[in-house]
């Protein structure tokens, strides 16, 4: 699936009845707009879809561009027109915008594959146009966190698709142009720029709107663990904190953008107006994050549970070296990998064991004033988590196990103590 994406200009009876030469890669097209164009040509390769942004400014245009585009999203807009003003502002737009592109995409999630996005920027008020390609870079961050595989641009592009303007001669012909649209994304948390406090403890009315104030904190702060986890290569912790499933993040991130969608709908640009749309942005891209993490892991049938005692096998664990590399977190996969290395050489027995009792000096060691006065927070990241006073280990079964100490595990599962502290720091915790 392609889309096409196109800011709806003022249609004059004139524009809407004489069509204009378009020729677009070769091919010469009569057509209202330049979208529709792009539309025959790109629709011989596979399913393509206009998108038409329509400011609220012009919505008696709705009816009259029904035929020529397959789906409409109605913006807030600036400005005076016709005699009234307008009160819209321009992060409210691209968060509007974002919205509408979020859920198209996750309307087609199941069926199809979106593989590119045209942007057509040669029409509209410049401001609309702007905010349009703002929307853009967010909507591919958002496409790119949630599938984290190294080689996903090869699998998706995005276009930026400008015709030459209509002057003089209305039989002239119009040629359109196309230019890649490049970005970058990296492996960071969204939300890890914003103030927490505001998501944490003074959650704002428009999320109050969706959902349990409660149940979305709990949302966002498991979306913190599991990134600090996956980025710091600690993964035993992922095991206690009951993380939800890749489908719950994205029926959270539908939630939202329906939400968004269902304010403009309902007229309530007021309301839209006071909340922070870029935090608004930046909480749903940082669940789509979340999914796109989770997905990995359930695509290795690996369940985030402990076993009834407590423990997770080191062969469990031993999948996440291929999961960080995936994601391109090479260093956190190697570190890993060697310490899963190392707890496979200890004699593990039948009897829980703590690592500091088999890893070198045993008892000698802890008594040591080396052990008694050594950084155990720069220990615990510096061995993958697997620091050895807060683990035990066991064969059981013939399997190695591993889980946290009774006090380490039961401060996890409360989102709370040293380990939770470390792993958070600076995100949730100072």
């Amino acid at each position: 699936m392609k889309f096409i994406i196109q800011i709806i200009p003022k249609l004059d009876e004139k524009m809407l009845s004489n069509k204009t030469l378009y020729n677009y890669k070769g091919e010469k097209i009569d057509a209202i707009l330049p979208s529709q164009a792009i539309k025959i040509v790109k629709g011989k390769e596979e399913n393509v879809k206009i998108i038409a942004i329509l400011p609220v400014s012009l919505r008696e245009q709705e009816d009259s561009i029904k035929s020529i585009v397959d789906t409409q999203l109605v913006i807030p807009s600036i400005g005076k027109y016709n005699g009234k003003v307008y009160g819209g502002n321009y992060d409210q737009i691209v968060a509007t915008i974002f919205s509408g592109l979020v859920m198209e995409y996750l309307r087609l999630r199941n069926s199809e594959k979106l593989t590119e996005v045209i942007v057509e920027i040669s029409r509209g008020q410049n401001i609309y146009v702007s905010a349009l390609i703002d929307a853009l870079r967010n909507f591919i961050v958002f496409l790119s966190l949630t599938d984290l595989r190294k080689n996903y641009k090869r699998d998706f592009s995005a276009v930026l698709a400008f015709a030459e303007p209509v002057v003089g001669d209305p039989e002239q012909e119009i040629r359109i142009f196309d230019s890649e649209f490049s970005w970058s994304t990296f492996f960071t948390l969204p939300i890890e720029s914003a103030n927490k406090n505001i998501l944490l403890n003074k959650l704002p009315r428009f999320f109050r709107d969706f959902s349990d104030e409660n149940e979305f904190r709990k949302m966002i702060q498991l979306s913190i663990i599991l990134f600090c986890c996956i980025e710091k290569g600690v993964i035993l912790p992922l095991f206690y904190v009951n993380l939800p499933s890749s489908k719950e993040f994205k029926i959270w991130i539908e939630r939202l953008a329906e939400g968004m969608l269902r304010k403009i709908e309902e007229n309530q640009f007021e309301e839209i107006r006071k909340f922070d749309a870029r935090l608004f942005i930046r909480v749903i891209q940082s669940f789509a994050l979340s999914s796109g993490i989770l997905t990995l892991i359930e695509s290795k049938n690996i369940a985030l549970r402990t076993d009834e005692e407590g423990y997770v096998s080191l062969n469990i664990l031993e999948l996440f070296v291929d999961i960080l590399k995936e994601i391109g977190e090479d260093v956190a996969s190697r570190f890993l990998n060697r310490e899963i290395n190392e707890l496979k050489t200890l004699q593990a027995t039948e009897k829980p064991t703590r690592l500091s009792e088999l890893r070198k000096g045993g008892e000698k060691e802890q008594n040591s004033v080396y052990s008694r006065f050594s950084d155990i927070e720069r220990n615990f990241f510096a061995h993958a988590g697997f620091e050895k006073s807060s683990v035990e280990i066991i064969n059981k079964d013939g399997e190695i196990k591993v889980r946290f100490v009774e006090d380490k595990a039961r401060e996890l599962r409360m989102y709370r103590g040293e380990i939770f502290n470390w792993l958070t720091k600076g995100v949730l915790t100072e």
